[in-house]
């Protein structure tokens, strides 16, 4: 006889979720589901171009940049060094945000991965407790960059065909050159505590560390001041294809199972499925996927990304003499790539004489990651139905699993 177990919701998903654990004599199946229909090609379909930077950032505002990006090759112009920098600002900030708002989740969320009093005594409650009130400062300090040169911290609307739309004004260079003295101290302190206490080996998530996906290819994209394009890995680590924004989007094909409404995403050339993210941009050879390995990229990207505000967050590197190239002319096919703090973006538009969208595709990393994803979540139920879990005790442990991703 079959029975069914449904867990819902699954916190801190972009979409609605839940998981359905089948179960008979030959063992559980597990399924993630998401319910949330989500179709904006149909959305932009015949919207002027423009538009799409307005639209996508439902998404995230990753997308609003990649957008940006796309446009600026649909139209054909190279914006000014002081817009690049200030994309590149507003970029860093949401790496900040999106990764200091994973590790204070982790931390505030799952009081029950710190129930022991061996872990509690090897983590330091009294530390647990500070480190959680240092995100929420970092946080802060994040999200008034991002609203400083984005307009919006979650939906900013600076970013235009050529550039951005307008200057900062005068007080914000100061603050953000302010912000980002202050920025790297507090990543140092929390940086320590989470490597030293909550992500040792033997501190108080020691229980996570046994939930692991088989080992995947990764894609991400290279650096874009030599060369952009899109790198991939296959499952044991080694570099396969390297393309361009436009025949990644080719050779990469989307499918779907009917148990959910989040397509899967395959490249055939890195072994089918691949992921992406800090786990895909930190991959080491032979190193199983697994949500601690990602909680341990996030604090290195922290440090690196408190070092390049430091560097950027300074006047002189955005003013300058014009904030945007203007279009004079448009083409009929714009196609960007971004490496977004949550993975690769990628974004191709095609448009008529009029610069009516015609066609649109777009790859966001909850679809690269979906198979990963339904890996770890099945795993997570398997552990916990092995050692006994309640289904509450289960629900945590598939949550902290997805968290990162």
């Amino acid at each position: 006889m079959e029975t069914t177990l449904t867990l819902s919701p699954i916190r801190w998903q972009e979409t609605p979720s839940r998981i359905t654990i089948l179960r008979n004599g030959a063992g559980p199946r597990t399924y993630l589901q998401t319910t949330a229909f989500e179709d904006l090609p149909a959305l932009c379909w015949g919207r002027p171009v423009e538009e799409v930077l307005r639209i996508v950032s439902i998404l995230s505002p990753a997308h609003h940049l990649a957008a940006a990006k796309a446009l600026d090759r649909l139209f054909g112009v190279e914006p000014p060094e002081t817009a690049l920098n200030m994309r590149a600002g507003l970029m860093q900030a949401l790496y900040a945000c999106h990764h200091l708002r994973k590790l204070h989740l982790l931390l505030s969320g799952f009081t029950d991965l710190f129930d022991s009093p061996r872990a509690a005594e090897r983590a330091g409650k009294g530390e647990i407790l500070q480190t959680a009130a240092d995100l929420m400062a970092a946080l802060h300090l994040a999200q008034e960059a991002a609203t400083i040169l984005g307009g919006r911290a979650d939906h900013p609307i600076s970013s235009l065909p050529g550039g951005v739309s307008r200057f900062l004004k005068p007080e914000y260079y100061e603050r953000l050159d302010e912000i980002a003295v202050q920025f790297k101290p507090a990543v140092d302190k929390i940086g320590k505590i989470f490597s030293e206490k909550i992500l040792a080996e033997d501190g108080p998530l020691e229980k996570m560390d046994g939930i692991t996906a088989e080992a995947m290819g990764a894609a991400i994209l290279s650096d874009e001041e030599a060369e952009e394009k899109i790198r991939f890995k296959n499952g044991s680590g080694a570099d396969g294809d390297s393309l361009s924004p436009e025949a990644a989007l080719d050779g990469i094909e989307c499918y779907t199972e009917p148990w959910t409404r989040t397509p899967f995403a395959g490249y055939e050339k890195a072994g089918g499925s691949y992921c992406v993210g800090p786990l895909a941009r930190s991959a080491e050879e032979g190193e199983k996927p697994s949500a601690m390995a990602a909680f341990r990229a996030m604090l290195k990207e922290l440090s690196k990304t408190a070092a390049a505000m430091q560097e950027l967050y300074i006047q002189e590197k955005m003013t300058g003499p014009s904030v945007r190239t203007v279009p004079k002319d448009i083409g009929t096919e714009g196609a960007a790539a971004v490496e977004a703090p949550e993975g690769l973006i990628l974004h191709r538009y095609r448009v008529d004489e009029k610069g009516i969208v015609r066609e649109m595709k777009i790859l966001d990393p909850r679809v690269q990651n979906n198979a990963l994803r339904c890996d770890l979540a099945k795993n997570a139920v398997d552990r916990g139905l092995n050692s006994g879990k309640s289904p509450r005790e289960i629900k945590g442990l598939i949550e902290a699993a997805l968290l990162p991703f």
